[in-house]
């Protein structure tokens, strides 16, 4: 995660180790993960939506599993108040529509998405450019690793694309970047 979860900023490695200061040498990677959410209207009109969420994690340290239910509980907590502010935002437009402005994402070719990503590496060294208000020294070794943008896969470049333009559609953090970044008129 880079910055506070309210910025919906994550990077992901196969770096195995923790990202904390002065727990570095935990040499921990997650091993699996699995989750099944359910989502349910009671009624039509009644403008409510449960959310039923199962998840698993088994991540640690030399073979040992060191996730706790507080672990999981936390990160649900995370996503469903992520999800929430989704789901009630005034400027969410209906489905049809959303699914329109998310369209171009999936005709992207390879070539485009890989310079999407260099745009997008930009906009997220704009927005972590202070080491000393980071969690850690990651994001920066990612951020300036050439190899680690080279190498993401179609879904992770896709998926980045979908966040930013989420973020952008109900008005969580927009700059002209951002507006480069998701212009698909190019």
């Amino acid at each position: 995660m880079l910055g506070n979860d309210d910025n919906w900023d994550y990077l992901y490695t196969a770096d195995i180790g923790l990202n904390l200061r002065g727990l570095g040498w935990v040499r921990s990677h997650m091993f699996d993960s699995y989750g099944i959410n359910f989502y349910v209207e009671p009624a039509p009109e009644s403008r409510r939506v449960l959310l039923g969420a199962f998840k698993w994690v088994r991540a640690g340290w030399q073979k040992i599993n060191v996730v706790r239910d507080g672990h999981v509980h936390a990160g649900l907590e995370r996503f469903g108040k992520a999800f929430k502010k989704i789901l009630e935002s005034p400027r969410l437009p209906p489905a049809p529509k959303l699914a329109a402005a998310l369209a171009p994402i999936n005709s992207l070719s390879p070539k485009q998405l890989k310079q999407k990503m260099e745009i997008y590496r930009g906009v997220l060294v704009s927005r972590y450019a202070d080491p000393v208000t980071s969690k850690s020294a990651m994001p920066f070794k990612l951020l300036g690793d050439p190899n680690y943008w080279n190498n993401l896969k179609k879904e992770e470049m896709r998926s980045a694309l979908v966040v930013e333009k989420m973020k952008q559609t109900i008005g969580v953090g927009d700059s002209p970047r951002v507006s480069r970044l998701l212009d698909f008129k190019q």
